[in-house]
């Protein structure tokens, strides 16, 4: 066997795995965990306590010029949905600035009756702009309700999962107030308050965010959200239909309120995901506890590091026109074997990476096969 042959063999998978490393951390649209059709989880479950409210933009109900509804139909939808007792209602609707002040004043009107739960979503550079703060507020302080909160609904970093990260704005009448992301507000107002600690470290070396009782994994600053599916997979209502509805379906329920168009985002299940949708989805993943886990980098990149080194050493034991069938052959049971995870055992192993890391190594090494001219021999 070439010694030459092992060496340069060797070094090109070493380098293989670098680079594709490298380069998944700087490109997000190989990220294989929103960009590629993927399998459900083996115990996926819907929580029933979950209904979403969808706004479409076909909707025959009154709007103003520039197309979005009257705040008073939010009114009037609020009302409704308080006379059936839900428990939280989450609002994925900038209410920012005065736009009609009587439609205005009967959505302040609307929310300072609510004896529920109210988090309303907000950038928290828009805090100022609000229309409970533009109304009810002054230059130097926000106005506050007892039972309404707001959350930041920052909810992706452009692979689908969910910031865990609060918020402090620095500027506008909040300054100093922190703000939790939009989903977790939700359960944390679902749980009646329950304190929010981010970036946890447990024994076990896991990072979590810790809410009440439940302890999230953390990858990185976000949260991987373990989809269960689009509108289909929940207790979905259009906004238009809602006043038909019993107000007993949202008896002690979280009711989400959003646009299922103009929000759209690229996630596991869809690439036009609506941004309600996806608070639904990571709401879900946390009351049922259906967390996803992820692979530890240092485990991760060993693992992809074995995996071509393996595959390397291989194809100096096989002719040329049979390193293709093996490149093929250890992709497929790769991947088997990385959604078999997944599936049963909710472990999360980019795949991205092995992928790149092997193709890498095999144009490097049929290079070099072609330049020394081992091809003459098959």
């Amino acid at each position: 066997m070439n010694g030459r042959k092992i060496t340069v063999f060797l070094s090109t998978a070493i380098m293989s795995v670098i680079i594709a490393y490298f380069i998944v951390l700087k490109i997000a649209f190989l990220n294989d965990y929103a960009n590629t059709w993927r399998l459900f989880t083996r115990e996926e479950t819907n929580d029933d306590r979950i209904v979403v409210v969808l706004i479409d933009g076909n909707s025959a109900l009154q709007k103003y010029e520039d197309g979005s509804l009257k705040r008073s139909e939010y009114a009037k939808a609020i009302s409704h949905i308080l006379r059936g007792n839900p428990k939280v209602i989450g609002v994925d609707v900038f209410f920012a600035g005065i736009k009609d002040l009587n439609d205005d004043i009967k959505l302040i009107e609307a929310l300072e009756l609510s004896e529920r739960s109210i988090v309303l979503a907000i950038y928290p550079f828009e805090d100022a702009d609000l229309i409970i703060h533009k109304i009810k507020g002054n230059a130097s302080r926000s106005y506050t309700y007892k039972n309404i909160s707001v959350g930041d609904v920052w909810i992706t970093h452009g692979n689908g999962a969910v910031t865990l990260s609060s918020v402090t704005p620095v500027r506008g009448m909040s300054i100093g107030q922190e703000y939790l992301p939009f989903p977790i507000e939700i359960v944390r107002q679902y749980l009646g308050g329950a304190d929010y600690k981010q970036n946890q470290m447990l024994e076990n070396k896991i990072l979590v965010a810790i809410l009440g009782d439940l302890k999230i994994p953390a990858y990185g600053h976000d949260m991987l959200v373990n989809y269960i599916g689009g509108a289909e997979a929940f207790n979905s209502i259009r906004f238009e239909n809602l006043m038909k509805t019993e107000p007993s379906a949202f008896h002690n329920r979280i009711v989400l309120i959003g646009h299922s168009t103009g929000d759209n985002h690229v996630t596991p299940i869809s690439i036009n995901t609506p941004g309600i949708i996806i608070h639904a989805n990571t709401i879900n993943t946390i009351l049922t506890k259906q967390f996803l886990s992820v692979v530890d980098l240092t485990v991760h990149i060993f693992v992809v590091f074995i995996v071509c080194v393996t595959f390397s050493c291989a194809t100096i034991l096989v002719r040329p026109v049979y390193k293709l069938l093996l490149f093929a052959s250890t992709l497929v049971i790769s991947k088997i074997f990385i959604d078999f995870l997944f599936v049963r055992h909710k472990i999360y192993f980019p795949f991205t990476t092995l992928l790149i890391g092997l193709l890498l190594t095999f144009c490097g090494i049929m290079v070099f096969t072609f330049l020394s001219k081992d091809y003459r021999g098959s």
